[in-house]
């Protein structure tokens, strides 16, 4: 059975695990989305997203920026997020 997602479901359902304690830390959640109205990014922000990206966007000097921002403890984060990634899979495989 394959759980489908979009991806303002899915920031909600890791907010919970990370709120909950089930998973530890917190996982940078970067939108990138064709909708680039003040709602879309509102909405992005209210469910629990770091950062709003429009499409098209180029990896120019502010992409680097953000991400910078967001992922600049690399080593743990990669093994947080793994870890994470692997908690949640199980959750939604039971």
């Amino acid at each position: 059975m394959s759980i489908v997602l979009d991806g303002f479901a899915a920031t909600l359902k890791i907010r919970k695990l990370e709120n909950n304690g089930t998973v530890h830390g917190r996982l940078p959640i970067i939108a990138l989305t064709a909708n680039v109205t003040a709602e879309s990014e509102e909405k992005c922000r209210f469910v629990g997203m770091d950062h709003f990206l429009p499409k098209p966007f180029r990896m120019d000097g502010d992409y680097f920026l953000i991400m910078s921002k967001h992922f600049s403890k690399t080593d743990q984060l990669r093994t947080d997020f793994r870890a994470m990634l692997a908690r949640i899979q199980h959750i939604a495989s039971t």
